[in-house]
């Protein structure tokens, strides 16, 4: 069977793999540009439309300056940045495992009715 770059095979199953490694791969690279940014910058960077327009802050915001302190090992600083910072870096790092490490199935599959012995 060829295989492709991101590590799924060829067919429907193989584009649906491929695509769960490509969302696995841009968490990790989100997840390593929030770990190395300097947390101590005045800088930050928004899409959140409110805040561009409007100045409404967004409720995320100090979210990547709580992961780069939590990263640096200052869980207390990551704290007083942004509460939900470890939090998000837990729910990350668990949806990463998921994309690398378990086998999806085809959307409309029958797995899960095949797994639970024909019955729901």
């Amino acid at each position: 069977m060829r295989r492709d770059l991101c590590g799924g095979g060829v067919g429907v199953n193989g584009q649906f793999r491929r695509f769960y490694k490509l969302e696995g791969w841009i968490w990790v690279v989100g997840l390593a540009v929030a770990a190395g940014m300097d947390p101590n910058s005045d800088r930050h960077f928004t899409i959140f439309l409110p805040d561009l327009l409007f100045g409404i802050e967004s409720p995320g915001f100090g979210l990547g300056h709580s992961i780069s302190y939590l990263f640096r090992g200052d869980l207390q600083q990551s704290i007083q940045t942004h509460y939900l910072g470890p939090l998000a870096v837990l729910i990350i790092l668990h949806r990463i495992q998921q994309l690398f490490f378990r086998q999806p199935s085809a959307p409309g599959s029958n797995r899960n009715l095949n797994e639970a012995g024909g019955q729901f």
